[in-house]
């Protein structure tokens, strides 16, 4: 029995995933109204905060689900370079100019958000 168990049977690898992200968003959400900020905790529902893997299976369940998330941020990344490279301004006078600049200056900034997730 894993260390840190009482006996009941721990939460599956994609529920304690699951159960993070909720954390996750309910915390970026709810501080805010009360004026501050949160520290996101980390870790799954086993001893000390870490993951518990039952079994290989649920590791290569763990594996795939990220592989997954690692190709679509990579497919994004690829959809943004393509788009960067069709931005121009919707005409030649100043205003038009400055919006297209601004276009440009946002999806680079995703295109770094973007690798930086890759990382």
């Amino acid at each position: 029995m894993p260390e840190g168990n009482s006996g009941e049977q721990a939460p599956s690898v994609d529920q304690q995933v699951d159960a993070q992200v909720v954390v996750a968003k309910v915390i970026k959400v709810i501080p805010p109204f009360f004026g501050g900020g949160a520290d996101l905790p980390v870790g799954g529902g086993g001893a000390g905060g870490h993951y518990a893997i039952a079994s290989v299976a649920d590791l290569d369940g763990l594996i795939a689900r990220w592989e997954q998330r690692r190709d679509k941020i990579d497919d994004n990344g690829k959809t943004l370079d393509r788009i960067i490279r069709l931005i121009e301004p919707p005409a030649g006078d100043q205003p038009s100019r400055t919006q297209g600049r601004r276009l440009l200056r946002g999806c680079g900034g995703d295109l770094r958000h973007s690798h930086l997730s890759r990382e």
